[in-house]
């Protein structure tokens, strides 16, 4: 009796086991026809001409490429001078020191936007570099007891550009140590030694 039980049981689990796998395989194939199907469909329904691929890259570079064909930065002074209304705000430096209306002035004065749109130069990056706010590498942070300000949250960083970005040049700083610029997507201070000047005609 005990022999009998077990074969019943030894059967039903061997008849369990075949009826699984051949559910497994016809639930395969039948996704499997599934996912043909939807491929075919898709395939009608693919429009290989959304895009031309030659007049996205023309107006990709003719994008890119902007800058050389400048005669002057495209800015309004009032626009390119936008950071100095930090001089009206609680700005730290670093160490948690406060920056005091003398900094600002220096920064404000070694802009020398006095010259703003008057060098009037092509120049290419020559490295992946930080366009500052000011033309220092000195950081700026708001309250850094705060949450989300203080290090690494540094407002004089106000964007960065890869090597070999062609950008405009409108003028130096007082100390000649930067150059304010204009890419394609954004303006700022460059230091000197990240750039190189080029003679350039872009047709």
């Amino acid at each position: 009796m005990t022999k009998i039980k077990k074969l019943t049981n030894i059967f039903f689990l061997i008849s369990c086991l075949l009826f699984t796998a051949c559910s497994n395989k016809e639930q395969t194939i039948q996704i499997s026809k599934d996912i043909k199907s939807n491929i075919n469909e898709s395939t009608k329904l693919a429009n290989d001409s959304f895009m031309n691929q030659e007049q996205e890259s023309k107006k990709y570079f003719q994008k890119y490429f902007t800058p050389w064909n400048q005669k002057k930065a495209s800015y309004s002074l009032k626009d390119a001078t936008w950071g100095f209304s930090y001089k009206n705000k609680t700005v730290f430096l670093e160490n948690h020191i406060k920056a005091d209306e003398k900094w600002f002035n220096k920064q404000i004065f070694n802009a020398n936007f006095e010259k703003y749109n008057t060098l009037l130069k092509k120049a290419i990056t020559l490295k992946n570099t930080n366009i500052r706010v000011f033309p220092t590498i000195s950081p700026m942070f708001y309250n850094p007891k705060k949450p989300g300000e203080g290090f690494p949250f540094d407002y004089n960083q106000n964007s960065a550009i890869k090597i070999n970005t062609p950008i405009f040049i409108s003028h130096y700083s007082k100390d000649k140590a930067w150059v304010y610029m204009q890419s394609n997507s954004v303006g700022g201070w460059l230091r000197i030694n990240d750039i190189a000047f080029v003679n350039i005609v872009v047709l």
